[in-house]
């Protein structure tokens, strides 16, 4: 509507809606009742039993562990204003909002605790309050500004502003719990507590964008020139068994250690072996959470010359350059940048793990036309070719700053009396770190010349007017990365082998260090292992199509396609 006529002008969208679906389909078993169907070996009075146990001894609150439901709730705000100045200066500012989270179940990886079953199945069922979600909570805000500086001129300028947090959140309470894993017969019967890899699991990101693009027109030339600026910053904290990890060979021995604990809290022995106890903690002083800080400030310049070179044939020349800095946020482990790696040609290679990617420019040329072949618009030629650059997922150079082995510490002991239970997520953290390296640890590193995704692209298409009304079109487009993404393991001494097959590729056969052979599979034993963010050029693609289409004066629209592509990585 209009706030000032012909003037000021606004638009507001509000919209809300959610999702419910079962969490489960699986129950527990009655007395008596065998497993079959949806029916699980669980038996309902054991969690019955179990979960009043927890309330009555440690406040804890499991939450059912059958007949819930997932709930996917959102809330989506839009408002936006439009000012014209006067017929040359127009100005608008758009606000988005949207607010969600999913329900989803815990996790089954046996990276902590027992895991690969844990979920809801035939053979083992969780409680509610063991499964997390995802938030998806969003803030906008972009304001344009378009002139007119004269009858060849004009000038677009976008100025905008990004919030997002995708951190993960439990049900129940959100009060910090251990989290327990009960075997049965080897494989998990039930869990509870809070979900191993939830405590602290944050993202958040925010970034500041501004674009300008500058545009003369001329009676066979269209020229642009533009710049455009994106400064980054994220979060991200992924703090996976802080809350304490324990696992149980059975119910039963559940009970006697959690019974024990309550007869007498100060014990430093569990009656029972406890099958496995893991904790993380962080290891740098003053540290509550290990924080993966990340800034990227990422610019470029670019140029455009749309030529008209014919009544019938136009032609587009471009160039963009771009360069992305990020800052010195890593922390320095001193240990691991004196180890020799290794990398994928065999030869000896150090990587430091505070440093970051840097600065490098990035040229994206680009050409394209358009060709009416006889000026009739029967036939028409189009295709273009260019280098195109994109951003990584951040994500993959913050497992950097994380992953270092200074950031965090973590202890895993099997079949051990020495971790007896208690509800106290920290009572076997360390009261006091250094800094100092852990004792093992995995490094996720970026190679010092990484550079942004970029991918050389070409297509060629036909369209032509048939008779009937029909329009037909084959295309073409091939593509091949300049700049593609792999990984390494640097650690990885000479393979033992190969696997038989038609890439013949290498084979470690054991993950000892040193392997039964005498021999050392990995570089660094105390590493278990060096993973590299590398690029590399490799990857190719193609793609053909071929279509009839046709539009019928009721409104009516039919089109008949065939696709093909291939792609290679």
């Amino acid at each position: 509507g209009a706030i000032i006529q012909n003037k000021l002008f606004y638009f507001l969208s509000y919209e809300t809606d959610a999702l419910t679906e079962p969490g489960t389909t699986f129950r527990a078993a009655e007395p008596g009742e065998a497993s079959a169907g949806q029916v699980t070996r669980v038996r309902r009075t054991a969690m019955d039993s179990l979960s009043s146990y927890l309330q009555d001894n440690f406040g804890y609150a499991t939450g059912p562990y059958q007949g819930y439901d997932h709930e996917v709730p959102s809330m989506r705000l839009t408002a936006k204003l439009d000012y014209a100045f006067n017929d040359r200066n127009k100005f608008s500012v758009r606000y988005t909002v949207l607010d969600s989270k999913t329900d989803v179940l815990l996790s089954n990886s046996s990276s902590l605790g027992f895991g690969g079953s844990r979920r809801s199945s035939l053979t083992a069922l969780n409680f509610q309050n063991s499964n997390y979600q995802i938030m998806e909570n969003r803030r906008s805000i972009v304001g344009e500004w378009n002139s007119v500086l004269s009858d060849r001129m004009s000038n677009n300028m976008i100025i905008g502003y990004d919030y997002s947090d995708e951190s993960r959140s439990v049900r129940g309470s959100g009060d910090l719990f251990p989290f327990v894993d009960i075997l049965d017969a080897g494989t998990v019967y039930t869990s509870f507590g809070f979900e191993p890899f939830t405590p602290n699991n944050e993202l958040r990101y925010k970034s500041y964008q501004f674009q300008d693009n500058f545009t003369i027109y001329g009676d066979r030339h269209d020229q642009t020139f533009g710049v455009s600026i994106e400064k980054y910053n994220s979060e991200n904290v992924f703090f996976p068994g802080s809350q304490s990890v324990y696992v149980y060979n059975s119910l039963a021995d559940w009970y006697t250690d959690a019974n024990d604990y309550l007869a007498n809290p100060s014990r430093t022995t569990s009656p029972i072996s406890l099958r496995r106890f893991q904790v993380r903690y962080a290891n740098q002083p003053g540290m509550e959470k290990p924080v993966q800080p990340l800034e990227v400030l990422f610019a470029g310049v670019y140029a455009q010359d749309e030529w008209r070179a014919s009544k019938n044939l136009t032609m587009t020349f471009g160039i963009r350059l771009e360069v992305p800095k990020f800052g010195e946020t890593g922390f320095t482990n001193a240990q691991a940048n004196s180890y020799i790696f290794r990398d994928e040609t065999g030869a000896a290679v150090q990587y430091e793990t505070q440093k970051l990617p840097d600065p490098t420019v990035l040229y994206s040329p680009r050409f394209g036309f358009n060709w009416d072949v006889n000026g009739d618009g029967v036939t028409q030629v189009r295709g273009g070719s260019g280098i195109f650059t994109g951003r990584p997922a951040y994500v993959w150079v913050s497992n950097q700053i994380g992953n270092n082995g200074v950031i965090t510490g973590f202890e895993q002991y099997d079949n051990v009396t020495t971790r007896p239970f208690n509800p106290d997520p920290d009572k076997y953290k360390p009261t006091s770190v250094t800094g100092a390296p852990a004792a093992s640890y995995e490094l996720a590193l970026t190679d010092a010349n990484f550079k942004f995704p970029q991918v050389w692209r070409t297509n060629i298409a036909v369209d032509r007017k048939l008779p009937y009304g029909v329009v037909g079109t084959v295309e073409m487009m091939v593509g091949q990365d300049v700049n593609g993404i792999y990984y390494i393991d640097a650690n990885l001494s000479n393979p033992d082998g190969q696997f038989a097959g038609p890439d013949q590729r290498p084979r470690w056969y054991v993950d000892d260090c040193p392997t039964f052979s005498g021999t050392q599979q990995r570089i660094n034993c105390n590493v278990t292992s060096a993973v590299v963010l590398k690029n590399q050029n490799v990857g190719r693609s193609w793609n053909f199509a071929a279509s009839l289409e046709k539009a019928f004066s009721n409104g009516l629209f039919a089109k008949a396609a065939y696709a093909y592509g291939l792609s290679r990585n």
